[in-house]
């Protein structure tokens, strides 16, 4: 009689130990996990919409005719040296930061568009050339940008019409205002069209 009760009261126990312990491990699986999850939260970072960003020209661009040359040989013929429609490349001037994790690094690069150009004219009338910038291309992604810039050559309106009070209309014709550009070099800035989000393994790399 003794033993039956000492058999029955270690196969309780046998079992109890077994159910318990497997409610356990579960319950730290879970608690591993979720603790996974709000790590991976705690290191996403987002740069603002609208934050801007200042870019340095890579080439010039400029409203004025120049010769074209292919190999050795130049047609005589000129060319406009800045087409609108064209491309044109930029750079990320600074490290684009936030606490200390850097979202677009320097010398990402931004590609922008030459909205228009308007080479100088008589009466005084300047150069005009103006661009966009298309987005910036930041470890393989491409991010929206936002922004204009117009560019004006030095005008020579009140010349002319000196000139003409002076010598007629014929006069302000052959009084023409500057060309436009904007030099290799030449910081522009322009603002993130929306927000940029980064995972932890995107950050810094």
């Amino acid at each position: 009689m003794n033993l039956r009760f000492l058999l029955l009261i270690l196969t309780v126990t046998i079992l109890f130990s077994s159910v318990f312990g497997k409610v356990s491990a579960q319950d730290t699986r879970a608690v591993v996990d979720i603790s996974n999850v709000d790590s991976q939260i705690m290191k996403r970072i987002t740069l603002p919409a609208a934050t801007p960003i200042i870019f340095s020209m890579d080439k010039t661009l400029a409203t004025d005719k120049r010769e074209k040359i292919e190999g050795e040989k130049r047609d005589k013929r000129k060319e406009r040296f800045t087409n609108r429609g064209e491309i044109f490349y930029m750079s990320v001037v600074d490290d684009v930061s936030i606490d200390g994790a850097i979202i677009i690094p320097r010398g990402s690069r931004g590609v922008g568009e030459i909205l228009s150009v308007t080479g100088r004219g008589g009466f005084g009338k300047s150069g005009k050339i103006e661009v966009k910038l298309n987005f910036v291309e930041v470890r393989g992604k491409r991010y929206e940008m936002e922004g204009a810039h117009l560019q004006k050559g030095k005008g020579q309106g009140n010349l002319a019409a000196a000139g003409v009070i002076l010598a007629g209309p014929v006069a302000g014709i052959f009084i023409k205002g500057e060309e436009a550009d904007i030099p290799a070099g030449t910081r522009l800035t322009f603002r993130t069209k929306d927000d940029i989000i980064l995972e932890s393994d995107e950050i810094g790399q």
